[in-house]
């Protein structure tokens, strides 16, 4: 979703790459960060109409298709999900998402947000702290703004 996002809002010109990285930053300290990423995308690429109808329109956006699949599938996801092809193909999904992030930290955050060595240092202190330390997503975005505060 980030690169198709990417390429369609910042390539559109409705917000400049620097606060789409911004945005996706700072999502990432919450749960579902595309969802609040599509919130904040659609406040501030709301040019003349309210900034709040922006957002607002962009949630509905993004929760609608999946609220219709939830909806439309309940009545058979009892069923569903005993079938040995239907587990098969949710393992799959969850693969196919693991690559698709793994896409997404090198096009556009990797390419984009890694441009010196400090960069990288803070990236990397920000992985370890998150991995190997246990620390909570909010701190590390926290710490990680100041770190780039201070360096920049």
């Amino acid at each position: 979703m980030l690169p198709l996002l990417n390429d369609s809002i910042v390539a559109g010109g409705l917000v400049t790459e620097e606060n789409f990285l911004a945005g996706y930053s700072a999502a990432q300290a919450l749960p579902g960060p595309l969802f609040a990423l599509s919130g904040f995308l659609g406040t501030i690429g709301a040019a003349n109409s309210p900034a709040a109808m922006g957002g607002i329109l962009a949630l509905i956006a993004i929760f609608l298709p999946g609220l219709l699949l939830l909806v439309g599938l309940l009545p058979f996801w009892g069923k569903l999900r005993s079938l040995q092809w239907a587990q098969s193909a949710l393992h799959g999904a969850g693969a196919t998402v693991v690559g698709l992030l793994l896409a997404a930290l090198i096009h556009p955050v990797w390419t984009h947000g890694i441009q010196s060595w400090s960069d990288f240092a803070i990236a990397l202190l920000a992985f370890l702290a998150l991995y190997k330390y246990n620390f909570p997503a909010w701190a590390v975005v926290i710490g990680s703004g100041i770190a780039g505060y201070i360096f920049y």
